[in-house]
């Protein structure tokens, strides 16, 4: 749910993201994007001041995450989730497992399944960066 709740952000197994304005005289889908071909999570920000401007969804395939503009779902940066695990082995395929917005910063905690690792995902500062930012 978005933070005012008007809008509702729903992403299947088949990776598409639909966000659905729940205020119009029949609830509609206003904008629709595929992140990838298998997805389980999305999450929009919530930070004060940044509620709702961004949504972040994550897929298992390919391995990634997409932050997006969060009132019309504009692809803003992909970033894949493919590389070292904890133990120092490479894993060509991290799912996306979960995506939590936080409260206190414009940051989104997300767990790259295979990796073992919990990636902190400043959306402002990932947003000038040429290469991701992993925790």
């Amino acid at each position: 749910m978005s933070a005012s709740g008007r809008y509702l952000y729903v992403i299947g197994r088949d990776a598409r993201l639909d966000l659905i304005d729940l205020w119009l005289p029949k609830p509609d889908i206003v904008a629709e994007v595929k992140i990838g071909m298998e997805a389980r999570s999305v999450e929009t920000s919530k930070y004060k001041g940044y509620e709702d401007k961004y949504a972040v969804a994550g897929s298992y395939w390919p391995p990634q995450y997409v932050i997006m503009e969060g009132d019309t779902l504009k692809p803003l940066k992909v970033v894949s989730t493919r590389g070292m695990t904890v133990d120092n082995e490479y894993h060509p395929e991290p799912r996306v497992a979960s995506i939590v917005a936080s409260h206190f910063h414009p940051e989104f905690v997300i767990n790259a399944k295979e990796t073992g690792k919990i990636l902190m995902v400043n959306v402002l500062y990932e947003q000038n960066r040429i290469t991701p930012r992993f925790a």
